[in-house]
């Protein structure tokens, strides 16, 4: 999981002593105890088992294959790059048949919207943060952090049918971030927000206000008036100022939209900042 492994073991593995990163990877990954994955598919369990009333047979289905732990496996004992891709395959496939589920059978209303605002919002930050880390700054060779970028974003095939296996920085930005009919890609995400802004309740002073429509749409506007040119600019030190500044302020106004649907919708005090 993003950001929970330590420094330290990132270090060492640069050291070229790649122990302590083999055993936090493992320990995020299967450890019940860990601040990581166990720990977050125990939560999507719980919040599953609280709405029960409200959801299908085959969504509560979904939900448990995709968050029960067999009682029989064993966790490993040392880190097993195939047995760890194996197993986040299956979690892959299993969210799929989840998310299929929410597409294809949930009714369009209030609960719908929020649903997926909540889903664009978690995608996009976490496609903010694949581009930052693996094109942030230009680490040659470039092509292997761009098939890993496309790989994660399950971008790989519409990137080979245009582009041919021709691994550049400049096409990968465009797809993964500035192309709005890629559902992997930054700009879809955020023209999903500013659709679904559009469709929630106005009833009370602060939803008439809509802020998190305002936002969305400032969003948008941002990512179009970007300029593929100058994203994938280096300065003398290999960082990609640009791009690094454009994602960070997406992340920036992505929690605003968060803030402004808590304020909105969730709860009945004015948040205060200070």
């Amino acid at each position: 999981p993003m950001g929970y492994v330590s420094a330290s073991a990132i270090e060492d593995a640069q050291a070229g002593d790649d122990a302590g990163l083999r055993d936090d990877i493992r320990a995020r990954i299967f450890e019940k105890g860990a601040n990581g994955l166990q720990r977050l598919l125990a939560q999507v369990s719980r919040t599953a088992w609280a709405a029960r009333d409200r959801l299908s047979l085959d969504t509560w289905r979904a939900i448990y294959a995709f968050t029960a732990w067999d009682s029989q496996f064993e966790p490993p004992r040392t880190f097993d790059g195939t047995g760890a891709r194996a197993y986040l395959d299956t979690l892959v496939r299993s969210s799929a048949a989840l998310s299929g589920q929410a597409d294809e059978n949930m009714t369009r209303g209030n609960n719908w919207h929020f649903f997926d605002l909540g889903r664009r919002i978690e995608r996009a930050f976490a496609s903010t943060h694949l581009i930052r880390e693996t094109v942030g700054s230009r680490i040659e060779p470039e092509s292997a952090s761009i098939q890993l970028a496309l790989e994660i974003a399950d971008s790989t095939m519409t990137y080979a049918y245009r582009y041919h296996n021709a691994y550049q920085v400049a096409p990968m930005i465009d797809l993964l971030l500035l192309d709005a009919s890629n559902p992997r890609g930054v700009a879809f995400q955020l023209e999903a927000l500013v659709e679904h802004a559009t469709h929630l309740p106005l009833v009370t002073e602060t939803q008439r206000r809509r802020d998190v429509l305002t936002v969305a749409e400032h969003l948008v506007a941002r990512i179009e008036r970007a300029t593929l040119g100058e994203l994938c600019a280096v300065d003398a030190e290999s960082s990609r100022d640009v791009l690094r500044t454009l994602l960070g302020s997406i992340d920036s106004d992505l929690a605003r939209v968060g803030d402004a649907l808590t304020d909105a919708y969730l709860q009945h005090l004015p948040r205060y900042r200070t």
